[in-house]
């Protein structure tokens, strides 16, 4: 609301904008203010890789080589050269008089973006160089050895620059830079019964690399930093790790019945969660504490006939408990694109510390049929899916899912973190 020196209301009513429409005064009939967003990559990936050759050999093994540049660049703009035009109109003072920073200089019109109320720039490059390997050797038959590693260089910058009146502070420029190593291992046992049936064991660990924030605005974000026990939005945030073991079998009887069953335990550290500031709605992504998910699965395919055949798939993570590195921050703002999976989801909380507690075991089952005619010329599938969870302890908030990345790192059973 515009108001006088004297803290009466200006000449023109509030707001200037409602659900009956726009309401201009006299005099700003014609003023406009539209916003674009533009947005570019330019993306460069290599992998060579060498693997052994020789099918006889009880050593089988793969090493290569990977690098890859990816490069952004980002301009949100409001473009509002008649932004002084509209004060004068609705108040009869210059927008110097309003928009001004917390010390009270007026905010004027960066002269790079000369016609923006508010923009913002980003430039922004992410480098990554990877060398890996993973060999298979064979003691007998039976037995079978899996290691694997990878180790992983990422850099990335970022440089931004934000200005304009409708930020309320004068133009601000972030430029930050950070480096990971990381070395990502691979394990896998298993022993071949005889040729129906298979037991292993495995290991693997996920990296998801860090990246950086765009300015948030503090004029706009300044009571929701109050609320999170916080001065401002972190500029960058930290890779998150994934430890995944699994111990499983697979087995068929007389080719009627096959049968995959797991159980696993899986550890998430210093999880990416976006932040949405209730108040302000301008997200940024931190690393809000840890999560452990543990549980078990089973997938049948039942050959009821020559032509009939069904599929059932069930999920069950028993346990999920996740603990919170700040727990205001997440309490007050629900999460959305980074989102912490909704099976380790906190529940309860005393003060500032996050109490563990068994927050979900929910299961999942899918069941398929097919039904094929004596010449398979054609083949008709029914599906039913079931899910459910037992009455919840404690309040849950959403259930939006995170995945890893699968791309060139460890491929890790994640679906107990669905």
């Amino acid at each position: 609301m515009f108001l006088n020196d004297d803290g009466s209301s200006a000449s023109t009513p509030y707001p200037l904008l409602d659900g009956a429409g726009v309401h201009l005064p006299a005099g700003a009939t014609d003023y406009r203010a539209p916003s674009s967003i533009d947005n570019g990559q330019q993306n460069i990936t290599q992998e060579i890789r060498l693997q052994s050759a020789d099918a006889n050999s009880p050593l089988f093994w793969t090493t290569g080589v990977f690098f890859s540049l990816n490069r952004q660049t980002y301009l949100e703009q409001i473009h509002d050269p008649l932004l002084n035009e509209l004060s004068l109109a609705a108040t009869g003072a210059p927008y110097t008089d309003w928009f001004v920073d917390p010390d009270g200089a007026p905010v004027l019109y960066d002269p790079r973006f000369p016609n923006d109320s508010y923009f913002l720039q980003t430039k922004s490059t992410d480098k990554q160089y990877a060398l890996f390997a993973e060999g298979t050797y064979a003691f007998t038959d039976q037995y079978k050895l899996t290691l694997g590693a990878r180790y992983s260089r990422i850099k990335f910058t970022n440089d931004s620059l934000t200005g304009g009146p409708q930020l309320f502070l004068q133009p601000q420029t972030v430029d930050v830079s950070q480096t990971e190593n990381s070395f990502t291992p691979k394990a896998s046992f298993s022993f071949q019964y005889d040729p129906r049936n298979l037991f292993y064991a495995t290991y693997a660990k996920g990296f998801r690399p860090g990246g950086a924030n765009n300015p948030v605005p503090q004029a706009a974000c300044q009571q929701d930093f109050e609320n999170f026990g916080i001065t401002e939005s972190p500029s960058t945030f930290r890779s998150d790790t994934v430890n995944s073991f699994e111990v499983g079998a697979k087995n068929n009887i007389n080719n009627r019945v096959k049968i995959a069953t797991s159980i696993y335990y899986i550890r998430w550290k210093d999880i990416q969660q976006s932040v949405l500031p209730p108040v302000c709605q301008i997200t940024f992504i931190a690393n809000l504490g840890t999560a452990v998910a543990k549980g078990g699965d089973i997938q049948a395919e039942i050959a009821l006939t020559d032509n009939f055949t069904a599929e059932i798939s069930r999920v069950i993570p028993v346990r999920a408990i996740r603990r919170i590195r700040n727990s205001r921050l997440t309490r007050l703002s629900p999460s959305s694109p980074k989102e912490m999976p909704s099976s380790a989801k906190t529940a309860s909380r005393r003060g500032n510390r996050a109490r563990p507690s068994l927050l979900r075991s929910d299961w999942n089952t899918n069941s398929t049929c097919s039904i094929c005619r004596r010449t398979c010329g054609s083949t008709m599938n029914i599906r039913a899916e079931t899910s459910g969870r037992p009455r919840p302890k404690t309040p849950l908030r959403n259930n939006s899912k995170q995945r890893f990345t699968p791309c060139h790192r460890p491929i890790l059973p994640l679906h107990a973190l669905e």
